[in-house]
């Protein structure tokens, strides 16, 4: 009940920072809105659950190659999983993907990228999970738009398919077989869809 209650409570930046640090949450228009769905602990407690392996799996896959291609080119930074972004300050808005890149030239000094990073990632990824909402996946990727994202890949595992995002464009859907486009965000990125997914195959 008391998680409940606080998810309703409309918080500053700060109060969210000193209930929520280090919890799987995240602050959407002054709310604490948890990053999946809510379970109950071996005490009856409401928590958020954790990341399963599959889930880990298409993140680590998809993390190594993006990487591996920014470090090569020199490209900017790529942060890890559930790294947070300030998306809008005026709608006290915090967000974090399970991958997000930023390049180098929006970046002058570290202080920039230490803590909460102060500006939307320029790609993300998220691997959308089956007990997410359609809603909420939504409402995130129309954030990530507004807010100045310049590409999203929303990775959808169960359905082996990834929808991207840019823009002023419409949204393209790949499926095995198809390739996975940096565009001017990752330039030279061409990454096909089966190879962010190859690695569930050991689970078959």
């Amino acid at each position: 009940m008391i998680a409940e209650l606080q998810l309703k409570q409309r918080l500053t930046p700060e109060a969210f920072d000193r209930l929520y640090a280090g919890q799987r949450y995240e602050l959407v228009d002054g709310e604490a809105i948890p990053m999946s769905e809510l379970v109950r602990d071996n005490n009856g407690d409401w928590i958020v659950a954790p990341t399963l392996g599959e889930h880990g799996l298409v993140v680590n896959r998809a993390d190594n190659r993006v990487t591996n291609h920014v470090e090569k080119n020199e490209l900017g930074y790529v942060f890890g999983a559930e790294t947070f972004f300030w998306m809008n300050r005026e709608n006290q808005e915090k967000r974090a993907a399970d991958i997000a890149f930023v390049a180098k030239e929006r970046v002058k000094s570290l202080d920039e990228i230490t803590g909460v990073i102060a500006f939307v990632p320029d790609f993300a990824v998220e691997v959308i999970s089956p007990h997410d909402k359609a809603i909420d996946v939504r409402r995130k990727t129309e954030s990530y738009m507004r807010n100045g994202a310049r590409l999203l890949w929303n990775v959808y595992s169960e359905d082996r398919l990834v929808e991207v995002h840019r823009p002023g464009q419409p949204t393209l859907v790949l499926r095995n077989g198809d390739i996975l486009d940096g565009y001017d965000v990752l330039p030279g990125l061409k990454l096909p869809v089966d190879e962010i997914f190859s690695v569930l195959k050991l689970l078959k």
